[in-house]
């Protein structure tokens, strides 16, 4: 047991696949936002890029973020193919182009911010998509583990920033998707092909204003010591049955830099597939379930908070490919 640990501690750092419905919404616009007034929570989309039979919708829940609020999105795909086809790693948006660019900013400071993230890694999935079918993933960083590299034109050294100064921009994502190459994950002949390919999305605009939000202090990223908070849930398999013996561990993951997970608590699952664990209150923690048969899974950005309960519902393990 000890030798599966060491190879899921390097396996697990992140897995933030989102099979949420897609948000629904307007063609892309753009309200103004007045001094002292909080932003619209009018969500807005790109408009569909098709490629191959894969079609691509990129939705923001809003408009206008406010200022230091972080700009989280959804990825929606969708087979308007007649085929089956397999998408390889389609979970792992820290592997994708996602810019930035300022709207009406003059020479030389137009071009875009992009992403960066720090090392990152998730288990290996290929996921089959059906004809008409379609999910989403959250892009939601963790802000600890990201920030914007500038991408424009520049006359000096431009740093990294932490987050995106208020102005309008242009969100466009590249994606770039390819087959599994790895011999260790054997397929069926009669398997669906996999999509592979670049997509560019259709830019969707947003604004980010000067106005804080009022829950600013609220949701400040910081760390409670000395006070706990309770951390539950319920681990199933595939059929929907109780998991009896499951290990969960919980880990804090360090600055961007520093690539290491300190582990902070661990149990098992009682008869009833429950397990409860009391733990320091904690945010961005990451949460790992695996049982002995390979089955796993994992989430991050988990919040514990002092004297409260943080129920992460029904876990339903997936199988862990290597």
């Amino acid at each position: 047991m000890r030798t599966f640990t060491t190879i899921l501690l390097g396996t697990f750092l992140l897995l933030l696949t989102a099979r949420a419905e897609a948000l629904r919404a307007a063609p892309a616009t753009q309200p103004s936002t007045q001094a002292g007034t909080q932003p619209a929570k009018k969500a807005v989309s790109s408009k569909p890029v098709e490629k191959n039979g894969l079609q691509v919708t990129v939705n923001l829940p809003q408009a206008v973020f406010a200022k230091n609020e972080p700009v989280k999105f959804s990825v929606q795909f969708k087979n308007v193919s007649k085929k089956d086809f397999v998408l390889h790693n389609v979970n792992q948006y820290w592997e994708w182009q996602i810019r930035f660019e300022p709207v009406g900013v003059k020479e030389p400071a137009n071009g875009p911010w992009q992403l960066s993230f720090g090392k990152m890694a998730a288990l290996t999935t290929n996921q089959t998509v059906k004809p008409t079918e379609d999910f989403a993933v959250a892009v939601e960083p963790p802000q600890k583990f990201h920030e914007y590299v500038w991408k424009g034109n520049q006359r000096e050294s431009v740093p990294p920033i932490k987050q995106l100064t208020p102005g309008k921009y242009k969100l466009t994502l590249a994606i770039t998707l390819a087959e599994d190459r790895d011999p260790r994950n054997v397929r069926e002949k009669s398997a669906a092909a996999f999509w592979a390919g670049t997509l560019t999305t259709e830019p969707v605009e947003f604004e980010i204003s000067d106005k804080e939000p009022a829950q600013a202090a609220a949701t400040q990223v910081a760390e409670v010591k000395g006070k706990t908070g309770t951390l539950t849930g319920k681990v199933v398999n595939k059929a929907g049955d109780a998991v009896e013996g499951a290990l969960v561990f919980v880990y804090i993951r360090k600055p961007v830099r520093d690539q290491s997970m300190t582990k902070v608590a661990e149990s098992k699952t009682n008869a009833d597939g429950i397990f409860e664990l009391t733990i320091d209150a904690q945010d961005e923690l990451v949460v790992n379930v695996f049982q002995s048969k390979g089955d796993a899974w994992a989430k991050a950005g988990i919040s514990v908070k002092a004297n409260e309960k943080t129920d992460l519902g029904e876990i339903k393990l997936a199988p862990l490919t290597m």
